[in-house]
């Protein structure tokens, strides 16, 4: 009788054949689980864009109001009009006939000279002050709606890897833990197709046994330690790009931090096309505690933001901390990287070839923390002598060595201002550096007006004075001085003077 047996190679068990039709139903539902998830992902990539629009927006309206704020205040006819308003008052009280007509003639002045300031500037603009072509001038983040939508595909490429070059130079000479807790906001980022590069420029203390410990506990992290004579903190940064494997680079200072979300950040509009992206800062002091949060966008420090042409990087201080920015490693190279001569100013030097060379992108969002303190480098004689290689650098390239009068006076009150208010500063808190601040500012004097010189020539007593006479005259000068900049520090009358 013949075995009624299939042979088992013939067809599938029914068990078997169901586990295979229900392992095909799955791949297809989880291929488009995936595809879904892709689409979320750009669309929430879009909506984060539209939302950074928005938000920009909005911030540069606010800019702009307080802009034009401080202009109005600083101006000498503001000032002119408050005079007059106090001779007002002694011949026509508030509360008669007199004082109210004075009231109305003086808001009608006030409006007067506010309107003419505005006209005067957008005609005025396009003439003292052209524009770089629109494909190079900065852009706020996101870009337009037209452009967003030209973007999705960059959203799903593989992620790019970012070399974090930072340079050290004795960094246990104020607080040996700041150059760990450097590290460490590197470390914590949360997107990790990074590298770190740490260039030890000289340094005569433990600040390589503190990276070598760095990297003893962080074993999972690509870390590297390049050592090298002293030759500054650009000369650095220089060595360490050199040594980059990523396609972009970014700068962190061996005392600042990087928020968490830093490169997440910036991830976004690392795209082709995009040359250098930089963002806001906040400023913490030496206790990490934040003083000034959003600096560009609540404090308009670094003028108006996105930089969109040539007058707002030469005429202003920028605030574009080297942390702040990520460029194209194609185009630091491009650019040569670094002024070697200069360890001060040389972010703005950068950030300026790079806006006349590439397309750069702005997002306002603060991911630096900028520590600000007593024994900052920034606040060294280095400073002062790179701040006037960076000045006489910019006359020479931007000001045709000096003979383009309008604009060498209009870089030079920017310097101008800065060294007068630090020495102000380190005046009143009777710290060094005063004369070399004030020494500074004289050497800029040939190149700004005949006026400014006038009037500086009867307040320069002032920045050698103690007395109160003397901290009143710098405060009215560095007020009616242009261009008037936000200051980092308040200029409040010592305590031996407050007090009479």
């Amino acid at each position: 009788m013949p075995s009624s047996r299939r042979p088992a190679h013939e067809t599938p068990s029914k068990p078997a054949a169901e586990l295979l039709t229900r392992i095909r139903q799955l791949e297809t539902e989880l291929a488009e689980r995936e595809r879904e998830l892709a689409d979320l992902r750009v669309a929430s990539a879009l909506a984060e864009r539209e939302a950074f629009l928005s938000i920009a927006a909005a911030q540069s309206d606010l800019r702009d109001l307080r802009a034009s704020l401080r202009a109005w205040y600083a101006r000498r006819l503001t000032r002119i009009i408050y005079v007059l308003d106090d001779a007002r008052a002694t011949v026509a009280p508030w509360g008669t006939l007199r004082g109210q007509a004075a009231g109305y003639t003086r808001s009608a002045a006030s409006m007067a000279v506010g309107a003419v300031a505005h006209l005067g500037r957008r005609v005025g603009a396009p003439i003292l002050s052209p524009r770089l072509p629109a494909s190079t001038a900065a852009r706020t983040a996101p870009a337009a709606a037209g452009e967003a939508a030209a973007s999705p595909a960059a959203f799903q490429t593989g992620a790019p890897l970012v070399s974090v070059v930072i340079p050290v130079y004795n960094a246990e000479r104020a607080n040996g833990r700041f150059l760990t807790q450097a590290l460490e906001s590197v470390a914590g980022q949360t997107y990790q197709a990074f590298e770190i590069i740490v260039v030890d420029d000289g340094s005569t203390d433990g600040s390589a046994g503190v990276v070598e410990r760095f990297i003893a506990s962080h074993s999972n992290l690509a870390v590297r330690l390049i050592s090298k004579d002293n030759g500054g903190q650009s000369s650095a940064r220089n060595l360490g790009a050199q040594s980059a494997r990523g396609e972009w680079l970014a700068f962190l200072d061996q005392d600042d931090l990087w928020v968490p979300a830093h490169l997440q950040v910036v991830r976004p509009h690392l795209i082709d096309g995009v040359g250098l992206v930089y963002t806001d800062a906040d400023i913490i002091d030496e206790n990490d505690a934040v003083r000034f949060d959003g600096i560009h966008a609540r404090y308009g420090m670094g003028g108006h933001h996105p930089k969109t042409g040539l007058e707002d990087v030469l005429y202003e201080d920028i605030c574009v901390m080297p942390g702040v920015m990520t460029i194209r490693r194609s185009l630091f190279e491009q650019l040569g990287g670094f002024d070697e001569r200069l360890s001060g100013c040389e972010d703005d030097d950068l950030f300026l070839r790079a806006m006349q060379a590439g397309h750069i992108i702005y997002v306002p969002v603060a991911t630096l923390k900028w520590r600000y303190y007593a024994d900052s480098y920034g606040l060294s004689r280095r400073m002062i002598d790179s701040r006037l290689v960076y000045w006489q650098k910019l006359i020479r390239d931007y000001a045709d060595d000096g003979r383009d009068r309008v604009r060498a006076r209009r870089i030079s009150l920017r310097f101008l201002y800065v060294f007068l208010v630090e020495g102000a500063t380190r005046l009143n808190d009777d710290r060094p550096l005063t004369a070399d601040y004030l020494a500074a500012a004289l050497e800029l004097l040939p190149y700004v007006g005949p006026l400014d010189r006038a009037s500086f020539a009867l307040v320069e007593w002032a920045w050698r004075s103690h007395s109160r006479m003397g901290f009143y005259a710098r405060t009215w000068f560095l007020h009616g001085l242009e261009p008037a900049q936000p200051r980092l520090h308040e200029l409040v009358p010592p305590a031996e003077l407050a007090t009479h």
